[in-house]
């Protein structure tokens, strides 16, 4: 299994919410910050996209926009349209079949924070991809087009498709920023292309309950300690052992959600010796004991 991969099945990109809305011009909305990925993509007419950290940019037919970070943002048909809050836009009555509209396809993803975080981190806060960067991918734009046609007319099987599709999206994406090489130099996409790195990464995925150690993971990488240490810090912005701490409690996050394994088997299985080591590393990167943790997801 590749790193991506990888990370893509312990982070879950879960569909989090999928609306299409066509809006009687002039409008306007606001969309308050949280946890979750964002993307808009213009399926007729145009659009402003207006964020605290970059300037006003106009989106075209064909556009996507996407929020790694979830930041808040707005939305409006015009650059100075003020913008009100998404219920009220979403309340108001459809406009007539041949009234000037924009028709946006907007959608967030639920993904595990501490797993996700190093990609993420990775992007930039707002990522526009133009119907012209789009076309330069052509699987990205085929997706686009499917996803489309599958929201606007709905056949048997549709909900699964569409939840399907916007897995894939996201995975085209990522991979359209990759081949674009404009991952920055610390982050975790650079990290993919770094070989040795890569190479110690996939080694920590793959066998997370081993007693891995910096000299270990460097012999892994082929590179001496202290200089495997420096470029997977400079590489991942965090020391290895942190990276590995982190990963380890993501998969463990999951297996309490997602299984019924007793806290012993759970610590066993991300390389905890106890129950207590475990439980007492979960709380601290975490934030709270793995029981109260299940409880809450349950």
């Amino acid at each position: 299994m590749d790193l991506l991969t990888d990370w893509l099945a312990s982070a879950g990109t879960s569909l989090g919410m999928l609306v299409r809305a066509r809006l009687a011009l002039p409008w306007g909305m606001k969309l308050e910050p949280h946890g979750e990925v964002m993307f808009h993509v213009v399926v007729g007419g145009s659009c402003w996209v207006r964020t605290p950290s970059v300037k006003p940019r106009r989106l075209h037919q064909g556009d996507m926009v996407l929020l790694p970070h979830g930041d808040g943002h707005e939305l409006a048909d015009e650059a100075e349209t003020p913008a009100v809050a998404l219920p009220a836009v979403l309340g108001r009555a459809p406009p007539a079949r041949a009234a000037p509209a924009t028709t946006l396809l907007c959608g967030t993803y639920s993904l595990e924070d501490r797993i996700a975080r190093p990609l993420l981190r990775s992007l930039p806060r707002v990522v526009v991809f133009s119907a012209e960067r789009v076309r330069a991918h052509p699987p990205l734009g085929a997706l686009l087009a499917l996803l489309t046609r599958e929201v606007d007319q709905p056949q048997p099987g549709g909900d699964v498709l569409v939840r399907h599709l916007l897995d894939a999206l996201f995975i085209y994406v990522v991979r359209a920023w990759l081949a674009e090489d404009a991952a920055g130099p610390t982050s975790w996409l650079a990290a993919l292309r770094d070989q040795p790195v890569a190479n110690a990464l996939s080694r920590m995925h793959a066998e997370p309950a081993r007693n891995w150690t910096v000299q270990g993971l460097a012999r892994v990488a082929g590179l001496s300690r202290a200089a495997f240490a420096r470029r997977f810090a400079g590489a991942m912005g965090e020391p290895p052992l942190t990276y590995l701490a982190r990963w380890r409690m993501g998969l463990a996050a999951r297996l309490l959600v997602e299984s019924d394994a007793s806290l012993a088997e759970v610590a066993t299985r991300v390389g905890y010796e106890s129950e207590f080591a475990f439980s007492r590393a979960f709380k601290r990167i975490r934030g709270r004991a793995p029981g109260a943790f299940r409880r809450a997801a349950a």
